[in-house]
């Protein structure tokens, strides 16, 4: 089965307003961008950027080269200060941990070019699940030798977030599942010689957000920079 655990990316320095209860960032915080940019040059003074790859809290020598660039601090005060952080997501280390993180969802790459917009981004998408109370886990996989009676719905909602529908590459996309999620989906589909059916079975469940839970989800992680 598939699984998009609850995901998270980035902030700094910023302008904001409140609307419904969510802050609407114009723009990436100044400290959080020359992090970015600090990073790149350290990088590629080390390794070929392509080729470099990490996560937070993993690799401590990695993370070390990090940790002492000029920027780092002020971005990492900047993350752990924007609004929702600390409730949903602790204080401590967490500013540490999610500037770390963001570096690493930079690379590889091949060069500096696009570095601030790909910054740009990765900032708008951290915002955007940020402002989400809630995680949401949802899990996907192919039914076999299933069918549906004539006359029911297209798609049949069971108990505890539990439904069955139709395998459309549309639908499963407009629900929040991923390019790659539909290929593997598709890609099972055809494999057996036996059993098969046009359905998928979804589950999905939320989460409050709070400190507590935020490893245990897998929370740490950033949404790709690219949709």
């Amino acid at each position: 089965m598939a699984e998009e655990p609850g995901s998270i990316a980035l902030r700094s320095t910023w302008q904001c307003c409140i609307r419904d209860d969510a802050y609407v960032i114009q723009n990436i915080p100044a400290p959080l961008l020359s992090l970015a940019r600090e990073a790149f040059d350290a990088v590629i003074s080390r390794v070929d950027p392509a080729e470099f790859s990490g996560s937070a809290v993993h690799d401590q020598q990695k993370d070390a080269i990090f940790e002492v660039l000029p920027s780092f601090d002020p971005a990492a005060e900047a993350i752990r200060t924007t609004p929702f952080v600390a409730e949903r997501y602790g204080q401590d280390y967490v500013g540490d941990r999610l500037a770390l993180q963001f570096i690493y969802q930079l690379f590889p790459r091949v060069g500096a070019t696009g570095l601030a917009s790909d910054a740009h981004a990765l900032w708008r998408r951290f915002v955007s699940e940020l402002n989400r109370p809630e995680w949401l886990f949802r899990g996907v996989a192919n039914l076999r030798n299933f069918s549906v009676a004539e006359g029911l719905p297209e798609v049949i909602y069971l108990a505890e977030g539990i439904s069955i529908r139709p395998r459309s590459r549309a639908a499963l996309l407009a629900s929040g599942f991923d390019d790659y999620t539909c290929d593997r989906l598709n890609d099972d589909a055809k494999a057996p010689v036996w059993g098969w059916s046009q359905y998928v079975i979804c589950a999905e469940s939320r989460l409050a957000k709070t400190p507590e839970n935020l490893l245990l989800t897998g929370g740490v992680t950033f949404l790709s920079i690219h949709p």
